[in-house]
């Protein structure tokens, strides 16, 4: 698969999570009562990124360029050294928060999410993750 390749599929996957999560999220409802165009274009582009950012964390390893490869192999470190941080909390999941003037902190509607994954199946997406990830290392060491 080439690089063009894994970006479309990226891609595809991004804007049907995201409309997903337009339609089904408290995000809907948030979009319908902000009046500011602005507001609801930052609001719309960051749940757009966070998708993206989200989706290549599941697939990133399909890339075969090594700048690609690099960030989806030390993304996973940077998002845990973040969370724990940041009292177990996403900036970006934050940010929206305050636009969409949620009184208390909503969570970020994932893919993980839109496919019901319970608790128990958290350890099955732990290994898969860590799974990709060395995956990635690997085609990255192939590569350079």
């Amino acid at each position: 698969m080439n690089n063009l390749q894994a970006l479309l599929i990226l891609i595809s996957i991004t804007i049907i999570t995201s409309m997903f999560d337009f339609y089904t999220s408290d995000i809907k409802e948030c979009l319908e009562n902000t009046k500011s165009w602005n507001t609801k274009y930052r609001i719309i582009f960051n749940i757009l990124f966070h998708h993206f950012f989200a989706n290549f964390s599941f697939i990133g390893w399909m890339f075969n360029n090594v700048i690609i490869l690099l960030i989806f192999c030390i993304s996973p470190i940077i998002v845990a050294v973040h969370w724990t941080k940041n009292s177990n909390k996403c900036f970006i999941t934050e940010i929206n928060n305050k636009l969409c003037k949620f009184t208390e902190y909503k969570e970020f509607n994932e893919i993980t999410t839109m496919l019901d994954f319970s608790d128990r199946s958290f350890s099955l997406l732990f290994i898969y993750r860590f799974v990709a990830t060395m995956y990635g290392v690997y085609k990255l060491y192939n590569l350079l």
